[in-house]
């Protein structure tokens, strides 16, 4: 089985991870390494929006619907105090398995979108439950 990318769409609930990103402090313009908590990496699926940046036609969806908690880490960049975007997007992040996962240090950044990045220094942990 091939590592698929891992993709946010419409049905991903963002807004859950945006919510958690204000209880935290971000806001506009920041960037962080950060612990997503209880994410959830679904089955591989059809493509069937656009998704910027992906050219794939088989893909992961990641769902923010179950996540617990955001803890940051470093402040990579500080923020200048405006509202965070609503719009969310994943690179980075390839995988063969579906499931809760955590997702240790990643790279956050919150201008014109947020981007979470899977880059090396960040460790995907499947959860058991």
């Amino acid at each position: 089985m091939r590592k698929r990318t891992v993709v946010v769409l419409s049905s991903s609930q963002p807004e859950v991870l945006t919510n958690y990103m204000e209880e935290a402090g971000m806001t506009h313009n920041q960037t962080v390494r950060a612990d997503i908590e209880n994410a959830r990496i679904g089955d591989t699926i059809n493509l069937s929006e656009q998704v910027e940046g992906v050219t794939a036609q088989k893909v992961k969806q990641i769902f923010f619907c179950g996540v617990t908690n955001l803890a940051i880490r470093t402040v990579e960049q500080v923020g200048d105090n405006a509202a965070l975007p609503s719009e969310v997007a994943v690179t980075g992040l390839k995988t063969r398995k579906t499931g809760h996962v955590n997702l240790i240090n990643a790279l956050i950044t919150s201008n014109g979108k947020v981007t979470v990045t899977a880059d090396a220094k960040t460790e995907v942990v499947y959860n058991n439950s």
